[in-house]
């Protein structure tokens, strides 16, 4: 009975005061890892709860007792009840982190260290803008028992912009140029800690960079309306090579250039080096292509020449010997044999890319077989047959 007793004790003072605090909302600490105290006697005499009595019906503490509220977030905080009563010997302050001396600022502070003091590349002419998203950092906050020295640690908290503690930027922030290549210093503190230095590295694009398969000015043909796949669309398939300064860094993402504004073409496949990507009603017969890194460094730009092409190649067939070429300036790229007059897209098999295309349509089981080819621009030659 005696534990029920002060468990229901320890309910209603907790309740009593997260109701004072949210009725009186400026007694509750301003910074994150900082706590504010309403004893029992103030719950008291504001009439959130009545006298507080122990198991055996004496008064308890009102001085000693209390509800600490400690901030967590930007909107959030961590609510303890610590009451004692001596005369029954009861006392939960003991064995609760958050009844501690810590939480006065005579008996604790908070440290600070950040989620990263590694160097930070980024390309020469990176917009401002951009810089701060790179350069930024966020703190992990600890607050600690001791006055210097971290003798335990109570509550940590590390931020992530939504709670309540804002990303750090270098003190020194106007002195980095991303303009002029250099090493520069970035100097970070929060809240008057001591600072940690790390460095900003400005560097031209030649590294990292993304050599595409297809070296720059290499023409893209395509056709608009030669299949519903292709309606009004450019479908591109990149083949790159990376290099990077850093390890751990990799391609994000590939952007086009349309409308005066850059645009998201394609997320690549990291393990093939790939990215596929379509372009819906290209708006130039140039097509600007970069790339931007895991740290949000943009590339230098490549460029190509979008070639329109509605010329679908052409089959004939001489006894069973096809010859198929292509006149409209693309490649053949991709071969359908089998039974079906009209193959999917998915039933076609990529080639080595060439004008001209043969075949042997016979074989030893029967049946009426078709053949057809599709260029680079998506164009498919008529569907030939040739029965066995």
């Amino acid at each position: 009975f005696r534990d029920d007793y002060y468990q229901n004790m320890h309910d209603n003072v907790l309740n009593a005061g997260k109701e004072f605090f949210l009725d009186n909302r400026l007694y509750l600490p301003n910074r994150i890892l900082t706590a504010q105290k309403v004893d029992l006697y103030t719950l008291n005499q504001t009439n959130y709860i009545n006298e507080l009595k122990d198991y055996n019906d004496s008064l308890c503490s009102n001085y000693e007792s209390y509800v600490i509220a400690i901030k967590t977030g930007s909107n959030e905080y961590s609510y303890s009840a610590c009451i004692k009563c001596l005369d029954d010997d009861y006392d939960n302050t003991v064995d609760n982190d958050n009844c501690s001396a810590g939480w006065t600022d005579e008996g604790g502070f908070t440290s600070v260290t950040f989620t990263t003091a590694d160097d930070v590349y980024i390309y020469k002419g990176t917009p401002r803008a951009s810089l701060v998203d790179i350069v930024k950092v966020y703190p992990h906050l600890v607050r600690c028992v001791g006055t210097s020295v971290c003798e335990k640690e109570l509550m940590s908290v590390t931020a992530k912009g939504e709670d309540g503690v804002a990303p750090v930027l270098p003190n020194n922030m106007n002195a980095i140029n991303p303009d002029v290549v250099g090493t520069y210093t970035a100097n970070y503190s929060y809240n008057g800690s001591p600072e940690v230095t790390g460095n900003v590295i400005v560097y031209e694009h030649s590294a990292p960079r993304a050599v595409f398969s297809k070296g720059d000015n290499y023409d893209i043909p395509y056709n608009p309306t030669s299949t519903s796949e292709y309606t009004n669309k450019i479908k591109i398939d990149l083949s790159y090579s990376f290099a990077s300064y850093d390890s751990d860094v990799y391609v994000s993402r590939f952007e086009y250039y349309k409308n005066s504004r850059w645009e998201v073409l394609c997320v690549p496949n990291l393990e093939e080096n790939h990215c596929y990507g379509v372009i819906n009603s290209p708006s130039s017969t140039t097509l600007k292509l970069r790339f931007v890194d895991t740290k949000n460094r943009i590339s230098a730009e490549s460029s190509y020449v979008l070639r329109l092409d509605t010329t679908a190649p052409v089959c004939t067939l001489s006894g069973s010997n096809a010859t198929c070429s292509d006149t409209g300036g693309s490649k053949i790229s991709k071969v359908y044999f089998g039974t079906s007059d009209s193959p999917t897209t998915a039933d076609f098999t990529s080639i080595t890319l060439n004008n001209s295309y043969t075949k042997d349509m016979s074989g030893s089981e029967s049946g009426t077989y078709y053949l057809v080819v599709m260029d680079e621009a998506g164009n498919r030659s008529t569907a030939i047959s040739y029965t066995r």
